[in-house]
Parts: structure tokens; C-alpha cells; sequence
């Protein structure tokens, strides 16, 4: 074992060692308090997160309320494996394993979706959280149950649903940077059998940069309707739409730590542009959806059927000047229509025997249109990519079951087969401003299929009714696609999906009459044909495509730790280790990038929470809260550049929560107290361009006010 290693391992025993050996204050031996109970559906059941045999971080709405979080990339504050990547829209990596490609039919390597339905892109997610009954983040690839497209993981965000009581809420939250945010609901029982729930949201603020760019303003609404006409039968059905407007979050930097020579002399401060508001860059989004579900008890199972159809415009445009050598602009036009349709037959929750299968069938439509513009001087070129209209459909069965050899002992297996076509062609060509298309238009991409199964086997003790032993060896894949190329090129106008065969052992054990909760787990992934895309300048053209490294190697694992000292004093210690690293990764035209560290993986994060509440007097309380995260070095990108480091750092924040008797709620928050820009993606020059980093990075330090009232 390495020196680096035995360090971690060193590190994370002491945690554990210090908090089995805190002593219960005297006062708190008579305390009835314990740590709460925590019920999810990552499994697509519903389960005691201590008893899933699954590695499941999981956030309440009471959690999200009080450390003021109105969008989905501030969740990381509060995930400690799981990073959002902030370019535009959220792109999201778990354990190392992510997706930051836009491209047309690239899918993303982490399954979303919203209330159990699956969502094709990272730009389908909802641009402000409201409304929220939690968010679970479910670490490690999910082969069986969520299919292709969750190597990393899957993010789930499960809203409220009608229930039969008239109830509302209704808050508003102001802070730096000029933020302002709203969320309002009102839930209405229509008769005995039907009931009806709206509600909204919205999240603004300005500019984090000087340049004008990464600001937000964003909004959402929702309605549900529920009809349950008896015990067996449930018919749910909801519509959403949501729309974002900005100026994006394009970040042209020079960070102190660059080694360009452009960059030498530049002026770089945290949160600070390189140059003056272009005003011309934009991210326009705009998203609707209806879904509807149907849950039937049939006796002896139940039946689920899922059906959704969710569209989304996303407008990017990306200006980037850089005197006085010009600059790069990269214009952004991208539509999705997308249908999938779920049914399941699942187990009655008590049974022997806990079994789940189902059909699942998704049908994808997706108009895509790229361009890149040089203007370095008058006359340069800009060249589009168009994919007028790309097709993409998936099917796929899937079981899943659990067998109890022993009453404390079970077995478990799943399996998933899965076809998939993917159909994109489309022409590239060169305009010059001025004079107009100087080059025929070149046919670019084509077709692929693919058939894959997946499976899963592994087994759980319970060694004793509050300690779990569980452990998993499964396998998931991404899918491929087609790259916008011409034959011409020499490049390959498809990339094969990336697979993965991973092994996972853990504990979930909770101690001292439920005061004292220790999860820890262990994983290693086996990972190969990791897609990786960049722009590669040839003579015959300019082209941007996906291509497949050969071989990687993810190993690592994470503590979840509460101790509940007293009935208002809650400590918490989180811990993370990973080893993230491409064996081989060789990829013609591009380089080789052999041994280097994947992309958004920090070597370690550990992290400490202490939780107190005041009581006062009149039945109101105070409720106090303290995270503070040290967090590893990582790079923003595959090639390891010196510019895409981010060095060991940490990450603090406090919030404070007035909970009043009469259901007034005050909160004030500040997050990431040290204001440390952490890039989060970085890339090189185009081809052509003067040589420069270019970088995005992670919100600033902010801090805010909210008052709510529920009814």
C-alpha cells in the first residue's frame, strides 16, 4: 500500500475511532432523542434508506430549506460525491463519472429524472428546485432498474404529490448579487377522491463575474392532480413548464496558475472577467411537461405504468474576445422532444420474495444546429453543423428480485436487455461573413444499434436487526452514438457506448439505541471506452467528435457518520476517498493521456457537520448548522493541463433557522464562507485561437435571507 494510501485509510479509521469514542453527555443518557428515520424509492420501492442494500445519499426538503437552496447546482454543497458542472446547464458527475458534452444523441453518463420519469439530457432538469419532497442521489452504476445512461449513478428528484388537506405555503428569499427567489403552493381537496396541487418557483441573480456573465434567472410551475376512487387504484397526473434566461456562464480566464502564454501578465481575481459585458451572449432554456402515473394494487402485486412527454429548447450562445487577437464564438441551437413509457409489476411490500419487472420504451427527437465563428480579424470564417433531425429510440425488459435464504440472509440478481438505434445525419459547411458559403455542404454522421444486457448479482446480512453488510458486483453502460463528421475526415462517424463492471461492498449500522449511525462502503470500477470529445483541426476541415479511450481504473470509498449527542446536538462526519485514473487512453489526432486523472474526481473530501436547536420558551426553536468540507485536489479536464487544477481547498457554510410556533419560518444562510473559485470545466483555445485557459468555475461566496409561511 502506498504511502498516499495509508494516509487515507489512517484518516478515516481516526473518524470513526473519535466518534465511537465520544463519550454521551450525562445529561443526554435519559435523552429519547434519536436520529432520524429516512425513507426512499431509489430502488423503485419504498424502503428504510438504513435497510436498502444500496449506497443512497439523500437530502429532505426541511435540508434543502434551511441551507437556502433554490437550484440544482448548489445541491453539491450538500452531496458529497456528486458534482454539478456548470456550463449553462447542469451537467452532473458522480464518483469521478460524468458527462460534459452538449453534442447532439450524447447522452449523459448519470440517469435523471423527476418523480420516477427519465429524462434524456442534463438540459431537461429543472432550472429551480421548489416544491421538493427530496432529492437522492444513488452512487454507483444502475444497470438493471434504471438501464442505459447510469454508469455514474442516477439523481432523482421526487416532488410533492395531492394530498387530502387543504394546505399552502409560501416563502421569499433575498441576498447578494442582487438574488431574489420565490416559492408558493396551494394543495386543495376537490372531493373525497380528487385532489389538486400547484405550485411555483423562481430563482435570480446577477452577474458572479465582472464580465457580466454567470447570472441567472429562472422559473418554474407545476400542477398535479390526483384521483384515488379506492384503496387499489391511484391515477396521477401532472404538468410542468420552466424557463431560464441568462447570459450563461462562459468564463474566459487567465488563472494565476496558467502556464499560456497569452496569459502572461493578465490580471486573474476569483470571480472577476477577463474584459468588459459582451452583452451578446445569451442561454435562453425552455421546458414543458406532462406525465401521468397509475399505480394498481392487484392483490397479489402492483402495477405501474408511467408515461411522460417533455420538450426542451436550449439557445446558447458563447462570445469570447480576447484583444487584441479577436476571439471564438460557439452558437448553440438545440430542441428535444421526448416520449417514454414505463410499466412495472412489482412485489406486495411484506412478500417473501421482493421482485420487480418491467418494459420500458423512449423515442427521441432532436433538431440540432452548432456554430463556430472565428473573428480574429474581418473575413475569417464561422463553419455550422446541422442535424436537422436526429431519431433516437430505446426498448428495453428488466428484472429484478431479492431471495431470503435465511430470515437475516438474502441473495439478490437483475438483468436488463436493452436495443437502441440512433439515427443523425446531417452537413457541415464554411460561411465567410460578407461573401457567403464558400464550400458545398458535406454530408456528416449516420446511424448506429446497439444490444446490450446488464446485470446485477449480490447479497445481504442482516448481522444484526440495526447492522447491514451488503455487497454488489453489476454492470452498466453508456450509450454510443453518431459523430457529426464526413468520411473524408478519416475520423469514425459513430463512438461505442462506455461500459462498466463494478464491485461494491458496505455497512449500515446505527449504534447506542439509534444515537449513533456509521455507513461506510468501498467500490472498484472496471472502465472502458470512456467517451471523450474535442475539436480536431484536419485539412480537409474542422471537426468536433466523440471518441473512446480504451481502459480506466475508479476505486474508493465513502463515510456517512451521525452521532445524536443530545436530544438538540447532532454531530456528523463525511469522508470520501478516490482513485480515478485512465489506465490507457490513447486517442488518435488528440494525444495520449495514459495515467492521467479523469475529470471532476477529487482525490478526497472529507467533511464535519454540527447541528444544534435552541428551544425557547413559547415553543419556538433556533436551529444552528455548520458544514465545513476539506476537499482534494482535481482537474476540470481529461488532459491534465496545468491550467485545469484545482488544488486541495475548503468549503464552509453556516445557516440558522427561526422555526416560530404559528408557522413563520426565518433562514439565513451563507455558503462557501472562504470564496474560492473552484473551476469546474476548463478547455484549451479552439484550433486557430491565440492560446488561453478557458474556464468556468463554481458559485462564490453568497449569502441570503428567506421567509416563509405555511398554512
Amino acid at each position: 500500500m502506498s504511502k498516499r494510501k495509508l494516509k487515507y485509510t489512517f484518516a478515516g479509521s481516526s473518524m470513526l475511532a473519535l466518534l465511537a469514542a465520544l463519550p454521551v453527555p450525562a445529561h443526554a443518557k435519559q435523552a429519547t432523542g434519536q436520529l432520524q428515520e429516512i425513507v426512499i424509492t431509489a430502488q423503485k420501492r419504498t424502503e428504510n434508506l438504513q435497510k436498502a442494500a444500496i449506497t443512497v445519499q439523500a437530502l429532505s426538503a426541511k435540508q434543502i430549506d434551511k441551507q437556502g437552496i433554490k437550484s440544482p447546482l448548489d445541491l453539491q454543497v450538500m452531496l458529497p460525491s456528486v458534482h454539478f458542472l456548470q456550463n449553462n446547464v447542469a451537467s452532473i458527475s458522480i464518483r469521478g463519472v460524468g458527462t460534459d458534452n452538449l453534442n447532439a444523441g450524447v447522452d449523459s453518463a448519470v440517469a435523471y429524472s423527476v418523480d420516477g420519469i427519465y429524462l434524456s439530457h442534463s438540459p431537461a432538469l429543472p432550472p429551480v428546485l421548489f416544491d421538493i419532497a427530496r432529492v437522492e442521489a444513488v452512487l454507483g452504476p444502475q444497470g438493471t432498474l434504471y438501464g442505459r445512461n447510469s454508469n455514474g449513478g442516477a439523481l432523482n428528484f421526487i416532488t410533492n404529490s395531492p394530498t387530502n388537506k387543504y394546505e399552502g405555503s409560501a416563502s421569499v428569499a433575498i441576498g447578494n448579487y442582487g438574488a431574489v427567489g420565490t416559492e408558493a403552493m396551494i394543495n386543495i381537496p376537490l372531493t373525497d377522491e380528487l385532489a389538486m396541487r400547484v405550485a411555483m418557483g423562481s430563482n435570480k441573480h446577477n452577474a458572479y463575474l465582472s464580465d457580466g456573465y454567470d447570472d441567472d434567472d429562472a422559473v418554474g410551475g407545476r400542477a398535479k392532480i390526483a384521483y384515488t376512487p379506492n384503496s387499489a387504484l391511484k391515477i396521477q397526473l401532472s404538468v410542468d413548464a420552466s424557463t431560464d434566461n441568462s447570459h450563461g456562464v462562459f468564463f474566459d480566464a487567465c488563472p494565476a496558475h496558467s502556464v499560456m502564454p497569452a496569459c502572461q501578465g493578465q490580471h486573474y481575481r476569483p470571480f472577476a472577467g477577463q474584459g468588459p459585458l459582451t452583452p451578446w451572449g445569451f442561454h435562453h432554456s425552455n421546458i414543458f411537461g406532462v406525465g401521468g402515473e397509475i399505480d394498481y394494487d392487484l392483490g397479489w402485486a402492483n402495477l405501474t405504468s408511467l408515461t411522460a412527454y417533455r420538450i426542451y429548447h436550449n439557445r446558447d450562445f458563447n462570445p469570447s474576445p480576447h484583444a487584441p487577437a479577436g476571439g471564438f464564438g460557439y452558437l448553440h441551437d438545440q430542441d428535444d422532444y421526448f416520449f417514454t413509457q414505463e410499466v412495472r409489476l412489482a412485489s406486495e411490500p411484506g412478500s417473501a420474495i421482493n421482485w420487480i419487472g418491467g418494459l420500458y420504451y423512449s423515442h427521441e427527437r432532436q433538431p440540432d444546429l452548432q456554430v463556430y465563428h472565428f473573428y480574429f480579424a474581418p473575413g475569417q470564417p464561422y463553419f455550422p453543423y446541422s442535424v436537422p433531425n436526429g431519431i433516437y429510440t430505446s426498448k428495453a425488459v428488466f428484472a429484478d428480485a431479492t431471495y431470503p435464504v435465511l430470515s437475516n440472509f438474502r441473495i439478490e440478481g437483475g438483468m436488463r436487455f436493452t436495443s437502441e438505434d440512433k439515427n443523425a445525419t446531417g452537413y457541415s459547411t464554411v460561411f465567410v461573413p460578407g461573401v457567403g458559403q464558400v464550400a458545398p455542404d458535406t454530408p456528416t454522421g449516420g446511424a448506429s444499434t446497439a444490444n446490450r444486457v446488464t446485470w446485477k448479482v449480490g447479497l445481504d446480512w442482516d448481522i444484526t436487526p440495526q447492522n447491514l453488510f451488503y455487497a454488489t458486483a453489476s454492470t452498466g453502460f453508456k450509450s454510443g452514438g453518431v459523430n457529426q463528421v464526413s468520411v473524408a475526415s478519416g475520423l469514425p462517424t459513430a463512438y461505442a457506448p462506455e461500459t462498466i463492471l463494478a464491485e461494491e461492498v458496505g455497512f449500515k449500522n446505527r449504534f447506542l439505541d439509534n444515537r449513533l449511525q456509521v455507513n461506510i462502503d468501498g467500490f472498484h470500477y472496471d472502465y472502458k471506452g470512456f467517451q471523450v470529445y474535442g475539436g480536431i483541426n484536419l485539412p480537409v476541415g474542422l471537426f468536433f467528435a466523440t471518441l473512446n479511450s480504451q481502459q480506466a481504473t475508479f476505486f474508493g470509498g465513502e463515510l456517512d457518520a451521525k452521532y445524536r449527542l443530545t436530544d438538540v446536538d447532532q454531530l456528523g462526519v463525511t469522508g470520501s476517498i478516490l482513485h480515478a485514473r485512465f489506465d490507457k487512453f490513447v486517442v488518435p489526432n488528440l494525444g495520449d493521456y495514459s495515467g492521467n486523472q479523469a475529470p471532476d474526481a477529487p482525490r478526497f473530501q472529507w467533511g464535519v457537520n454540527y447541528q444544534h436547536v435552541f428551544m425557547l420558551a413559547n415553543a419556538d426553536n433556533i436551529n444552528f448548522n455548520i458544514n465545513s468540507d476539506l476537499i482534494g485536489p482535481q482537474h476540470a479536464d481529461y488532459s491534465n493541463n496545468p491550467g485545469s487544477i484545482q488544488s486541495t481547498y475548503t468549503r464552509t457554510g453556516v445557516s440558522v433557522t427561526y422555526e416560530r410556533s404559528d408557522n413563520w419560518t426565518v433562514t439565513a444562510y451563507i455558503r462557501n464562507i472562504e470564496n474560492t473559485a473552484v473551476p469546474n470545466t476548463w478547455s484549451t483555445a479552439a484550433p486557430g485561437e491565440t492560446p488561453q485557459d478557458v474556464v468556468t468555475v463554481d458559485p462564490p461566496r453568497t449569502f441570503g435571507v428567506s421567509v416563509k409561511k405555511s398554512f
